[in-house]
Order: C-alpha cells, then sequence, then structure tokens
C-alpha cells in the first residue's frame, strides 16, 4: 500500500517523540509498592510497570500468631489472628491487691507507675486496721478495725490480735458483757472471762415494799423477799419490823433492836446505830449459865446503862474455862427496844429473862 507523504511524515514525528520519551525515562523499579495500611496482610502488586502498580493490588492474611504492632504500649503484646491485629490486654498487674497503689499502665513513658484507681483494694500488712484501699498517695485508707471487741456479749476474748491476724485477744479489763444472769448485776470482762460481778441488781432500800427481791426468771426485782427481811412500816416507833409472807409486820412499840455487835479490841464493843436510838443498854452474863437456868439467873451485870454512841469499854476478865455473853439494846423517845434478835434460832423472847434478873439495866 502506498502511504502518502504526508501521513508518513506525522509516523515518522511520532516515533521520534516515542524514542525521546523513553530515552529520558529512569529505568523500571524492581517491584511496585502497594499497602492496605493493614499489618497483618501481605500486598502484592498485580501489574507493575515503570515503577506504577497497574491493575491492583492483592492482599493476603499472614498466618494466625504473626506478630503486628499498633504502637500502643497499654494493650501488651500484638499478634495477628484472622487478619486482625488483636492484644493480649493491659500488660500491667494494676490494682493488684498488694501494697503498691502505683501499678497501672502509664502510656507515656511505657511503664506501669500510673496510680491505681482510688479506692482499689491493696494490703498494708496491718491486719488491725481493717480492709485496705488505695488513696492519692498510697496504700492509705482503712476501713477500722475489723474485729466486734467488747460488745456486751458473753465472749470477752474478740478483739483485735496482731500477730495472730484474728478476733481472739482478749477485751480491756472492765469491758461490758453479758453472762446471761440477771441476778448477779452488771457484768465486765476480766482476763478474757465474762466473770466479774457487781452483785444483786435489787438492793433493797428500807421500806414497806417486802416484794422488791430478784426474780431471775423475769429479770426484775419482783419477788418475795425472804420472810425477817427488816423493812419499815414509815412508823418510827414500831421499831425491828421485819418482812413476812411479801408483807412488812411492825415490830412491838419501841426503839428496834441493835446489831452487828462485836469485839473491835480485848476489852471494847462496838455495834451498829439504830436510827431512833439515843442511848443503848449493855448487859453482860456467864454463858455456861444461859442453858440450865436461863438469862434471869445467867446475866451479870449491867456494863453500860445509857450509853451515848455505839461502844463499850469493859474490862471484865471471865474466869478460867469462863465465858461471857454481851446484849444491847437500843432507847430513845420511842421507848426501850429489845434485846432479842428476831431470828427463827431464837428459842424465846431474851427480854423476859434479862428484866426478871437483879442485874438488869434499869
Amino acid at each position: 500500500m502506498r502511504i502518502p507523504k504526508r501521513a508518513f511524515r506525522s509516523f515518522f514525528l511520532l516515533g521520534a517523540a516515542l524514542a525521546v520519551l523513553v530515552a529520558l525515562a529512569p529505568p523500571a523499579a524492581a517491584d511496585c509498592t502497594c499497602t492496605d495500611n493493614d499489618p497483618c496482610t501481605t500486598d502484592t502488586c498485580l501489574n507493575c510497570i515503570f515503577g506504577n502498580c497497574f491493575g491492583g493490588c492483592a492482599h493476603v492474611t499472614v498466618p494466625n500468631g504473626t506478630g503486628c504492632d499498633d504502637s500502643v504500649f497499654c494493650n501488651s503484646v500484638d499478634f495477628c489472628i484472622q487478619g486482625q491485629c488483636v492484644h493480649t490486654g493491659n500488660p500491667c498487674p494494676g490494682a493488684a491487691g498488694t501494697v503498691s497503689c502505683f501499678e497501672s499502665c502509664h502510656e507515656p513513658s511505657d511503664t506501669c507507675t500510673a496510680i491505681d484507681p482510688i479506692g482499689s483494694t491493696c494490703n498494708d500488712s496491718v491486719f488491725c486496721n481493717g480492709a485496705d484501699t488505695c488513696g492519692t498517695v498510697g496504700c492509705t485508707g482503712h476501713a477500722g478495725n475489723p474485729c466486734p471487741g467488747p460488745d456486751h456479749d458473753a465472749d470477752c476474748s474478740e478483739s483485735c490480735n496482731e500477730e495472730a491476724d484474728s478476733c481472739t485477744a482478749n477485751d480491756p479489763l472492765g469491758a461490758l458483757c453479758d453472762d446471761g444472769v440477771f441476778c448477779n448485776g452488771t457484768d465486765s470482762c476480766g482476763s478474757g472471762i465474762c466473770g466479774v460481778h457487781v452483785g444483786d441488781p435489787c438492793a433493797e432500800p428500807l421500806d414497806g415494799d417486802c416484794t422488791d427481791s430478784c426474780d431471775e426468771i423475769a429479770e426484775d426485782c419482783i419477788a418475795i423477799d425472804p420472810n425477817g427481811t427488816p423493812c419499815s412500816d414509815g412508823v418510827a416507833c414500831t421499831g425491828d419490823d421485819r418482812c413476812q409472807g411479801g408483807s412488812c409486820i411492825a415490830g412491838a412499840p419501841g426503839s428496834g433492836r441493835a446489831s452487828g455487835l462485836v469485839f473491835t479490841g480485848p476489852s471494847n464493843l462496838s455495834w451498829a446505830a439504830v436510827p431512833v436510838a439515843t442511848t443503848y443498854d449493855v448487859v453482860r452474863g456467864t454463858l455456861s449459865l444461859l442453858a440450865g437456868a436461863g438469862f434471869a439467873s445467867a446475866t451479870d451485870a449491867c456494863t453500860g446503862p445509857q450509853v451515848f454512841g455505839t461502844s463499850l469499854s469493859d474490862t471484865h476478865v471471865p474466869p478460867p474455862r469462863g465465858t461471857d455473853w454481851f446484849l444491847v439494846r437500843p432507847d430513845g423517845p420511842c421507848g426501850p427496844g429489845t434485846y432479842d434478835d428476831g431470828s427463827p434460832s431464837q428459842a424465846a423472847s431474851r427480854d423476859t429473862g434479862i428484866a426478871a434478873s437483879p442485874n438488869a439495866c434499869p
């Protein structure tokens, strides 16, 4: 075929231009770069021409377990699983219940030195300050004594024992407790035992109520007082009132009876004061004569007529193997009292026998 001259020139010029372009282009790269920015795939250019990737890239998932790196420290070691870069988790112990409260992850320094969350559990190794928590400066929060200690029950050994990490130490001496017995009064601890008691909580005042003794079952002061318990009917000159069957029975008119007669020395006597008495009569006798002859014959002397006060000195010395007896009778505005002691063991009235003696007090 015959080619027109004009067309030949154009072709020639095109070829010249192409030759120039080829001559000026740099050498082709060994391979073309393409990436999907996924560390868990291998990227390959499908058609590399003159350092350029034509036809797209192929991305092949790397085997599971292949290492990857997301540049984050606080999610720990990275590795590929099914084409995804996954992480093993926080590399730091964090709030691990130890004494340290600075074990959380610190991303800027790639270390485990950040403060644990406020309120996290820690342990300062001290048992008796209770459960510990982290504060802003360390393991500084404590719940307090974990033991009940003195709590008014029967157990007096439930205070904190640091050495044993237990609640088995003795409660403080005198700490209140309760042994479950009402009629021995308020209880307190001693040497780890609830064994100290103040005594009968129903201390009886000298009044006309003869039903205020301790009732253990009712845990109240409503029991009948024992027969013979002193009481007061409110009449001063009846003297020596006593409980009988829950009622206060008035004694004989007069100044009552004395009690508490004791020797305070070889020749010194003393006795308890009687409220209505102003003076006291004291008689002495021979003990060996009482059983056979009675007080009328056994009364030897009025050693203390109208004694003021509640003591007397008598220097009389009984004969060898002999024994003296002494009795006191109060006297006052209500008239003479009695030598009787009011006990059930007294066989008969002493007053009648002593009054029949020529040695009786006037």
